[in-house]
């Protein structure tokens, strides 16, 4: 169980008796975090790197707390650290990500180079996932997507050691075929937002439809209540291990699962990886691939993916005629966030929207932004957020 409380009590008295340990600083500051109390955590690793300069898990404990409300902390921590950082699986996608941020070009060719060369082993297996998500918004080969993907499902296929897939296949007494859809992001969330609509059109003579959410249930809000509404079960699994969470989906004897996490944050492959049912696709959340040969298809279109898509994923394409993005309308906001003239924008201009993560704006994508302002006069293009701490990123 998650006995956090008892976990601070035992690693506080720890700590009382060896105040240098950095494995009681570093285990109090983990179960403080757990309690929602990071201003009581972070001083313990800050105070944790000073002891252990060099010590990779105290760097990215200590990051973690720092990203989420002091990143320019987070950055700085991490080019004290990189000098003498030695190479692994964690640092390459940590120092990737956060070479965007700085706008550091030799800094990110060096990175990516490491994260297109390093020998990935069965240590690394979800280091590697993160650093398959990271490369969709840098430019890349397709040889060392298709390779690096390959390498992802063969270190998981050796985690699974030959174990049988856990699905069975059984007439339903109603004729209904069974879908089930898996996220962590059944909330108010651009996922909760964009499915609620597709998971509610589903015509329930024909289909029944379930939900495996692995939202933590602090987490859950009004989307998770009316998402649960919309379904003939809502199964929560956040508290499950992978295999107990796969055991429980092939319960449901589903037709088809639909992963709607691919490597994003909070998204369980090693579940997909029991194969829970006979048919896996994944949609939305991650546009590239999982890299699963139990994942049967990747739902796209064929702009989403072009002909060049089989090259290297190991899932198929299965492409829609229409759009992949299950696009809805949205209603303004009853007050503007900016005005042209707050912004120095003349009323005349065109103004293209950008509203992403910066991580995603690569060299080739806003290559080809900077030439559609260049055919359109006086134009502009608007990117959000629009934090200072961002600028490096895209100026």
């Amino acid at each position: 169980g998650e006995r956090y409380d008892d976990a601070r009590a035992h690693f506080g008295r720890a700590l009382g008796l060896a105040p240098d340990s950095i494995e009681a600083r570093c285990n109090l500051a983990l179960a403080l975090d757990k309690l929602d109390r990071p201003d009581e955590a972070r001083p313990l690793l800050e105070r944790a790197r000073v002891l252990a300069p060099r010590d990779e898990a105290v760097f990215l404990a200590l990051r973690t707390i720092l990203l989420r409300d002091r990143p320019e902390d987070a950055l700085q921590d991490l080019l004290r650290f990189l000098p003498t950082a030695q190479v692994t699986a964690k640092l390459i996608v940590t120092a990737l990500r956060a070479s965007r941020q700085l706008g550091d070009d030799p800094l990110e060719r060096k990175y990516l180079d490491l994260a297109l060369s390093f020998a990935y082993g069965s240590d690394d297996v979800e280091s590697l996932a993160s650093v398959i998500a990271t490369l969709q918004y840098f430019d890349v080969a397709i040889a060392d997507v298709r390779r690096l993907l390959h390498r992802y499902d063969e270190l998981q296929q050796a985690r699974l050691g030959g174990a049988a897939p856990l699905h069975r296949r059984r007439a339903r007494a109603d004729g209904r075929i069974c879908i089930g859809y898996l996220s962590a992001d059944f909330r108010i969330h651009v996922m909760g937002l964009l499915m609620h609509g597709i998971i509610g059109q589903h015509d329930r003579t024909a289909f029944s439809v379930r939900a495996y959410s692995l939202v933590p249930e602090r987490d859950e809000d009004g989307m998770t209540g009316h998402i649960r509404s919309l379904v003939d079960g809502f199964v929560p699994l956040g508290k499950l291990d992978d295999l107990a969470a796969a055991e429980r989906i092939a319960e449901d004897d589903l037709d088809i699962l639909v992963d709607l996490m691919g490597h994003t944050a909070g998204s369980r492959p090693g579940l997909l990886l029991r194969k829970p049912a006979p048919v896996i696709i994944s949609h939305l959340g991650l546009h590239g691939a999982i890299g699963l040969r139990q994942v049967d298809f990747k739902l796209t279109d064929p702009l989403a993916d072009t002909e060049s898509a089989p090259e290297y994923c190991v899932e198929a394409p299965l492409r829609l005629a229409g759009c992949v993005m299950p696009f809805f309308h949205a209603a303004p906001e009853g007050k503007s966030l900016a005005d042209r003239r707050q912004l120095s924008i003349d009323d005349s201009a065109i103004v293209f929207g950008a509203f992403t993560n910066l991580l995603k704006l690569s060299p080739h994508c806003l290559a080809l932004w900077r030439s559609i302002l260049e055919r359109v006069p006086g134009s502009r293009l608007a990117f959000s957020p629009t934090r200072d701490f961002d600028r490096a990123a895209y100026v």
